[in-house]
């Protein structure tokens, strides 16, 4: 059985953080990122394109992606 092939939704550091561990596990293809930035569209980061929200179901259909990770941490954290 190949690898699970997966996009992340967060191109950002806690995405970039996921796509890392992910690949170092070694049972992952990570395809891209999707993200909302219009400023990241069409890049890379970490060597990985990004795609538009839009694309997700292109992404799902053409590069029979198994899995979109959720890569966006929550911003509203209590201060302690």
């Amino acid at each position: 059985m190949g690898k699970q092939r997966i996009v992340i939704y967060g191109a950002g550091g806690h995405g970039k953080m996921i796509a890392d561990a992910a690949i170092a596990q070694g049972e992952y293809e990570v395809v891209g990122f999707i993200d909302d930035s219009k400023e990241l569209l069409g890049s890379n980061v970490i060597g990985l394109k990004v795609f538009s929200v839009s694309d997700i179901e292109d992404l799902i259909i053409k590069h029979k992606v198994d899995e979109v990770l959720i890569a966006i941490p929550s911003a509203s954290r209590s201060n302690r």
